[in-house]
């Protein structure tokens, strides 16, 4: 396939959205949906990653309640803040404090599932720490294991297509849109050897016939970011949606690593 190229307009567009959100790199990857589906014109799903081999910055308690603390963690590539934990009601600010400095200490260079491996040197050297520690992993581990986010970008743009002009088939297009356990099975099995993926229709008992899905699996710093998809019909313009994932995937990669 002979690649596309996308204007110095396309460009600076896709530059000036994410860098105004640098600072955010969980608002980068969802803000990727829309500017994907506003270059090409058509539906884009994606699909987060949460995995084990993200890197940690720091673990941080912030007390809410005289027992009750939100758990923030921040990895290299996102920054996780909707845990509320436990913790001793005696715990005088200050001790909060040296918590924070021993979590912070402890988690550098660690990847999340080096941290949780931590579990018994923490409950053989510092007891005292034991049920925020655990907790912590809890929370790290309940994050791994979920699936994943999908979002969704654009659905109404398939109604302006000439193949889509049978209110059945825009039904049946939207119906697959809506599923997210449909979405994430269609995304989750890409190879990461592959650059780009192209899936049609009729070779997947899970898309209609009239329909194809083109998708990119985003990486930087070794760690997987997330799958971004365009859905379509088949007679999509291949160079340009491909282009266009490309680009996207290269200036979300250059904003981690710059982190």
């Amino acid at each position: 396939m002979v690649k596309d190229k996308l204007t110095k307009s396309e460009l600076d567009y896709i530059k000036t959205v994410f860098m105004e959100k640098s600072d955010n790199i969980e608002t980068v990857l969802k803000s990727a949906v829309k500017v994907i589906s506003q270059l090409t014109s058509l539906t884009t799903v994606a699909v987060s990653s949460h995995e084990g081999s993200e890197k940690l910055l720091n673990v941080k308690l912030v007390r809410l309640l005289p027992d009750k603390a939100l758990l923030i963690i921040v990895t290299d590539t996102k920054i996780l803040r909707d845990n509320v934990i436990d913790v001793p009601s005696e715990m005088s600010d200050d001790q909060l404090d040296e918590t924070n400095a021993f979590l912070k200490k402890y988690c550098q260079d660690k990847t999340i599932e080096e941290f949780c491996e931590g579990a018994v040197e923490i409950e053989d050297n510092y007891t005292d720490l034991k049920t925020i520690f655990l907790s912590v992993i809890d929370a790290l581990k309940e994050y791994v294991d979920a699936s994943g986010e999908v979002l969704t970008e654009g659905e109404a743009k398939i109604c302006s297509l000439p193949e889509y002009a049978d209110a059945e088939k825009i039904k049946n297009f939207l119906s697959v849109v809506a599923d997210k356990d449909k979405i994430f099975s269609i995304m989750a099995d890409n190879n990461r050897d592959i650059t780009i993926n192209i899936k049609v229709g009729s070779e997947s008992s899970q898309m209609p016939s009239d329909c194809s899905l083109v998708s990119a699996t985003y990486y930087a710093n070794g760690v997987k970011l997330g799958t971004y998809g365009v859905l379509g019909p088949n007679r999509m313009d291949y160079q340009k949606v491909v282009c266009v994932l490309e680009n996207v995937g290269k200036i979300i990669e250059s904003i981690v690593n710059k982190r």
